[in-house]
């Protein structure tokens, strides 16, 4: 669980989860929880944009998250700010709509940027993730002032000549750059839940402004965490436990909450109680139900989409348009996909992995000199007759070793009619 890249995994995360639980204190404290909503999502066609240019989806998302903000923030001055957040989210959710719509490449990241992928994290994400967060971290510190001012007085702010506007346009890009970093780890759709359920918690439990943030943060962690630790034990979305977490936390301070007034034992505090206990049964009945929904998923009966390849010690990304895949039905049939050919045959489940065998390949065509290309072939390649394979889910990721080969896929959903028929 700690080695690899799981350690991109932690160490995401962790980064992630220390800027959501600062940049969600002010979203609760400011009342800009629909904003903190929309951007991650309208950041989602940005991420569309740049896969379909080829370029690193974390620059796409903060390029669409700052200016889905500073729209935001400017338009905001003629009309209800929560008007002009509705009509940035549509704009910039129908400009996704179009990218994916003309791309092909990018079908296979969709799942992730829209529920998370913190397991599929590379190495060459982590730095600018890292960085991102630093910038947003550094901004919020040098305006801790100004924000905590403007949040809890804002008239008064403004009449010390301390501007509401920009404040609050300033936060919105803060908040961009927090949303940038945060999509690719728990995804467009379950962001807010980050960003907005540790802050709510803390503040559930606290009026001190420094504590309310510090346990924002803490908890925020804790979420994190703990959803992946379960996420990589059950084999259950990463998403799933991060939705969860945050409302047994809040759940929890409800608790600390209740009036001090009412001792225990009356009618009030037993209703209460008997409110939380109901809703904290029936995240747990949603917990047993996805149990059920995903018992024996394995990497069996999934496309799985070559995402990297390490041989020699050396890691290199594989790109989407190379295609690069492989799929297992349930009933012991396996299909390989590499830039030229296509290979397929029969495969057992072992103790920690598998055997192939009966392997049949198209050999359609030339693959040039591409470096990535030949890599994937070879990787591909090396699922011949009686290779041995070791296999390990955690998440949505499966990781293969096979011949010297480590192959990082990431699930790309369940497959259907597969494999073809054997080529003659």
């Amino acid at each position: 669980m700690f080695s690899g890249l799981m350690m991109n995994t932690w160490i995401t995360a962790s980064i992630v989860a220390v800027i959501a639980g600062l940049t969600g204190f002010f979203a609760v404290l400011r009342g800009s929880t629909f904003a903190a909503h929309a951007i991650p999502n309208g950041a989602f066609a940005g991420a569309a944009g740049a896969a379909l240019l080829g370029i690193n989806v974390i620059w796409g998302l903060a390029v669409f998250a700052v200016g889905g903000a500073l729209g935001i923030g400017a338009l905001g001055r003629k009309a209800r700010h929560d008007v002009v957040t509705a009509l940035a989210l549509v704009l910039m959710l129908g400009l996704g709509a179009l990218f994916v719509s003309v791309s092909s490449q990018y079908a296979e990241e969709t799942y992730s940027l829209l529920f998370g992928e913190v397991f599929g994290v590379s190495r060459g994400e982590v730095l600018p993730i890292a960085g991102l967060g630093i910038a947003a971290a550094a901004a919020i510190g040098l305006a801790f002032r100004p924000l905590m001012f403007t949040s809890a007085l804002p008239e008064v702010a403004d009449a010390r000549g301390v501007s509401t506007r920009k404040t609050e346009l300033y936060f919105l890009v803060v908040m961009a750059l927090a949303t940038s970093m945060t999509v690719p780890v728990v995804g467009a759709l379950l962001m807010f839940s980050l960003m907005i359920g540790p802050a709510a918690a803390a503040r559930s439990v606290t009026a001190r402004p420094g504590v309310a943030m510090a346990l924002s943060v803490v908890i925020a962690l804790a979420t994190v965490w703990l959803s992946i630790a379960l996420s990589y034990r059950t084999n259950w979305p990463l998403g799933f436990f991060v939705g969860v977490a945050g409302a047994v936390f809040y759940l929890v301070a409800q608790v600390r909450k209740l009036p001090a007034r009412e001792p225990p034992g009356t009618a009030a505090r037993h209703k209460g109680m008997r409110r939380i206990i109901a809703a904290i049964t029936l995240v747990f009945l949603a917990a047993a139900g996805c149990a059920a929904s995903t018992s024996g998923a394995g990497f069996a009966g999934y496309k799985w989409s070559v995402v990297a390849i390490d041989h020699g010690g050396t890691e290199t990304p594989i790109p989407a348009h190379y295609s690069v895949y492989l799929q297992f039905t349930p009933n012991g049939q396996f299909g390989a996909n590499e830039p030229v050919n296509y290979h397929g045959g029969n495969y057992r489940q072992t103790a920690g992995g598998f055997t192939t065998s009966d392997v049949y390949s198209s050999l359609v065509g030339y693959i040039g000199g591409d470096p990535v290309a030949w890599l994937a072939q070879d990787a591909i390649s090396a699922f011949r007759d009686g290779a041995r394979a070791t296999a390990t889910v955690t998440g949505n990721q499966l990781t293969i070793t096979v011949a010297g080969y480590m192959l990082t896929c990431q699930r790309d959903g369940a497959q259907a009619n597969f494999p073809p028929a054997k080529p003659t």
